[in-house]
């Protein structure tokens, strides 16, 4: 029998090191010129013979999720009175002249400073510093995301529908939605389901298709079929979906936000901008929220990598048998973020040192964390919880932070109930122990 030849490489455009790549910051003006951006992204966005630079409204709308969602509810951007709302500018002047959405759609790469109404300088504008704090913004969609038309699932296909969670994103999507392949592929979560507690508190149920679906978060307006590498880029925050223009439609595309030298040149050729097969019964919400989470990572939102310094911080405060407040404070630590969960954890608080994530100091998701030597989420009491991992297994895709939270565990995890860190259907014994992870230290290299 002839064997087959090796698979070629995948083809890499050819030009500079991705090492150099430029890219697009935005500073928060509050602060002095020697703290890290608020945000960074590669500038890998172009028109034609056009410079490089980052989507306008990937940009516009990234920043509007840390100063608290104010961007304009029913005009288009640009359009309004560039100062009504929070605005960019590309000096540290706040009289300077808003940057405005070009006409290609493309910020340039550069460094800009973002903004907001009645601000005065006595004290930097307060900024979101954590999904988990992040509050969803219902019935305020920015315009890309209200603008997508994703319908539903054809009606004779519903009574087919298998029974558990996983199944039916199989049966519904077939193949991966981002490569079409059948091969390699996983059930993955656009709110991630280690931000369960997120969900609820943000009342996300209201988007789902069934509401007998428990828990809640499984429901197929919230999962993708994706195979286990696009996933896995997914998870690390390296990839985003987001839609963007074209032909005068919005339309669901993969972003690369961020990436390792070593293969980043394959990663723009094959995933940036890379169109989205059609979805049935996703929900707009969930593929915001998603893009919200893929930003609270530590080489995207940098401000806090600056040592030695306070931050004014917008927190959400939960107070027994209420909804939580929005209110202002300031930290010098991560670790010092309120709680927003009213379970007691029996486990220990740990510093941001140890757990290394951004999401991590106001423990919403204490059932569940990072652990970055297993690379993969570890839940506190899977023997008490009993979860079926052919149920409710809990992936890559559901860490809240992509920090790390990495802690050494005693006590044992039964085989079958570990989750490895790509496949959820294949489990392969008792994880390592966790090594620690320090706030400053870079991810492995794989992530």
């Amino acid at each position: 029998m002839p064997l087959k030849p090796h698979l070629p490489p995948p083809s890499t455009p050819g030009g500079p090191s991705r090492r150099n790549v430029l890219k697009v910051e935005v500073k928060h003006p509050g602060y002095p010129a020697t703290y890290s951006p608020l945000l960074r992204f590669d500038a890998l966005d172009y028109h034609e013979t056009g410079p490089k630079g980052v989507n306008y409204n990937l940009v516009y709308y990234a920043c509007g999720i840390l100063v608290g969602n104010t961007w304009p509810d029913n005009q288009e951007e640009g359009q309004c009175h560039p100062k009504s709302y929070y605005y960019l500018t590309a000096t540290t002047a706040p009289s300077a002249d808003p940057v405005l959405c070009p006409d290609d759609g493309i910020l340039p790469a550069g460094t800009y400073y973002l903004y907001v109404p009645d601000w005065n300088d006595e004290k930097p504008y307060p900024i979101t510093p954590s999904f988990n704090h992040w509050e969803f913004p219902h019935g305020r969609l920015p315009l890309p995301w209200r603008s997508l038309s994703i319908p539903s699932m054809p009606d004779d296909k519903i009574p087919d529908l298998p029974k558990t969670a996983r199944e039916r994103t199989i049966f519904r999507d077939r193949c991966c939605r981002v490569t079409q392949a059948g091969c390699g592929t996983e059930q993955a979560h656009l709110v991630p389901v280690a931000t369960s507690s997120w969900y609820t508190l943000n009342g996300m149920e209201k988007y789902n298709v069934d509401s007998s679906v428990f828990p809640q978060i499984d429901d197929l307006n919230n999962t993708l079929l994706l195979r286990s590498d696009v996933h896995n880029m997914l998870d690390h925050k390296e990839l985003t979906i987001v839609p963007k223009l074209d032909g005068g439609q919005y339309k669901l595309v993969t972003h690369l936000i961020r990436s390792q030298s070593r293969y980043a040149a394959e990663q723009e050729n094959l995933f940036h901008d890379r169109l989205i097969h059609q979805l049935y019964d996703v929900s707009p919400s969930c593929l915001f929220a998603r893009f919200a989470w893929s930003l609270f990572h530590k080489e995207t939102m940098r401000l806090f990598e600056t040592r030695r310094a306070s931050f004014q911080v917008r927190v959400r405060v939960m107070k027994p048998g209420q909804s939580p407040d929005v209110t202002t404070t300031t930290i010098w630590d991560l670790n010092e973020l309120p709680s927003l969960t009213e379970r007691k954890s029996t486990s220990k608080k740990r510093s941001v040192s140890q757990r290394g994530d951004q999401d991590g100091g106001d423990q919403d998701c204490d059932d569940e964390y990072w652990d970055v030597g297993q690379e993969r989420i570890v839940h506190r009491d899977e023997e008490d919880f009993g979860l079926d991992p052919e149920v409710h297994n809990v992936s890559d895709d559901e860490s809240d932070n992509g920090w790390g939270r990495g802690r050494k565990r005693n006590r044992s995890v039964s085989p079958a109930r570990s989750t490895p860190p790509l496949s959820r259907y294949v489990h392969d014994g008792i994880p390592k122990q966790a090594t620690p992870f320090r706030y400053d230290d870079e991810r492995p290299e794989h992530a």
